[in-house]
């Protein structure tokens, strides 16, 4: 049986501030969302910590979006226009953090 995921107090500047040396982080949008974390009920229901981070994974809102040298590579494929809607549609869904070793960013 597997324990379940205990990400109390886990928030974005958390995440931030034991990673940013590492990987490199700043912050490019304000800190107004510093203080947000992982939805309750997704977590609940994830049965591993993979299970809360999605790799510019629309169909999972609920995780913590990470922008990887494939996905950094895929976008900066796209056109200036597909870039603003695909950017524009991941914010509006809400994911809890939208993160790369570019940058860190709460979009709640």
């Amino acid at each position: 049986m597997t324990q379940p995921i205990n990400l109390a107090g886990v928030t974005a500047q958390s995440l931030f501030d034991d990673n940013f040396s590492e990987l490199k982080l700043s912050w490019i949008a304000g800190l107004e969302g510093a203080d947000k974390g992982f939805d309750p009920e997704a977590v609940k229901l994830a049965s591993s910590s993979s299970d809360l981070v999605g790799h510019l994974n629309l169909i999972h809102p609920d995780r913590m979006q990470v922008f990887g040298v494939p996905e950094i590579n895929y976008y900066e494929k796209l056109d200036s226009e597909n870039r603003k809607r695909q950017l524009a549609g991941l914010i509006s869904l809400k994911p809890p953090m939208l993160d790369s070793g570019r940058w860190l960013r709460t979009t709640r």
